[in-house]
C-alpha cells in the first residue's frame, strides 16, 4: 500500500449522505481508488448546510474511519469540498482616475485585488475572486492584456464567490472534532466545472447545472471565464 502522502482522501458533505474516497495518483496522470465509503446524511445535513454539528462529526468519524480500515493504514487530512445554499455569487466594480496618464502594473491590480477582498458582507465571507475584464474607457480588456497599457480612467470587475461565515467554520469543527486535519477546502461546483468542462465549451459559453437531492448549483461560462453562480434550494 502507498504511504500516505501519496494517497488523497476526499470528503463530500451532501444532503443525503457523507462520502468519502481515497485516491492515488498513477504515472500517467490518471487516479486509481482505492477505497469509498458513505453514510446518510438525512439527520445532521440540510440542503448542503451542516445543521447538526455533533451527528456531523460523527458520521465523519466513521466514514474516515471505514476508509482508513479500507486502506489499511491511519489517515490524517482530507480534502473537504464546500457547496449548500448559501454559496453564491456577486458582481463588484471598482473604478480608478488618474491625474496623468498612468501606465498599468501588476502592483497596480494588486492593488485594485486587494481592495476587492476588503469588501465586507454581512454574515459572509468571500471564498475565491475570479476577475472579469477589465474596461479602459469604453473597451473591455482581458486581465491577460491589461498590463503595459496607458490610461487614464479604468475599472475593474470582479466575481466574489460568498458564503455565510459559518458554513466554512461548521465544517472545519466538525473535521477536526472527529480527529482530522483539512488539507484544502475547494469550493464544489467550481471544481466540478473544471474537471468536466474543456476550455472551448467556457470559451463559446456554457451554462453546467449540478441538481443533487435537495438543491441545484448553476455556473455559467462565456469567453473562459466564470460569470455567475447560484444555488438553489431546490432539487
Amino acid at each position: 500500500m502507498a504511504a500516505e502522502k501519496d494517497i488523497i482522501v476526499a470528503l463530500e458533505l451532501a444532503t443525503t449522505s457523507i462520502r468519502a474516497i481515497a485516491g492515488q495518483r498513477m504515472p500517467d496522470g490518471t487516479m486509481q481508488v482505492l477505497a469509498f465509503a458513505e453514510e446518510n446524511a438525512a439527520n445532521c445535513i440540510r440542503k448542503g448546510i451542516i445543521d447538526n454539528i455533533d451527528k456531523t462529526t460523527q458520521a465523519i468519524s466513521r466514514v474516515l474511519g471505514t476508509i482508513g480500515l479500507q486502506l489499511g493504514q491511519t489517515i490524517s487530512r482530507v480534502y473537504v469540498g464546500l457547496g449548500g445554499q448559501s454559496l453564491h455569487s456577486v458582481h463588484n466594480h471598482i473604478q480608478r482616475t488618474f491625474t496623468e496618464k498612468t501606465q498599468i502594473s501588476n502592483s497596480l491590480i494588486d492593488q485594485l485585488m486587494d481592495t476587492n477582498r476588503g469588501v465586507v458582507y454581512t454574515n459572509s465571507e468571500i471564498l475565491e475572486v475570479i476577475p472579469q475584464e477589465y474596461k479602459v474607457g469604453s473597451r473591455a480588456v482581458p486581465d491577460t492584456d491589461i498590463v503595459g497599457m496607458q490610461i487614464e480612467q479604468m475599472e475593474a470587475n470582479f466575481l466574489n464567490i460568498i458564503a455565510r461565515s459559518s458554513l466554512s467554520e461548521n465544517i472545519e469543527k466538525c473535521v477536526n472534532g472527529a480527529g482530522f486535519e483539512i488539507a484544502e477546502m475547494l469550493i464544489t461546483p467550481l471544481t466540478l466545472g473544471d474537471c468536466i468542462l474543456n476550455a472551448s465549451e467556457k470559451r463559446a459559453g456554457c451554462a453546467l447545472a449540478d441538481i443533487p437531492a435537495d438543491s441545484t448549483t448553476m455556473a455559467v461560462y462565456t469567453n473562459n471565464i466564470r460569470r455567475t453562480l447560484v444555488v438553489n434550494p431546490i432539487g
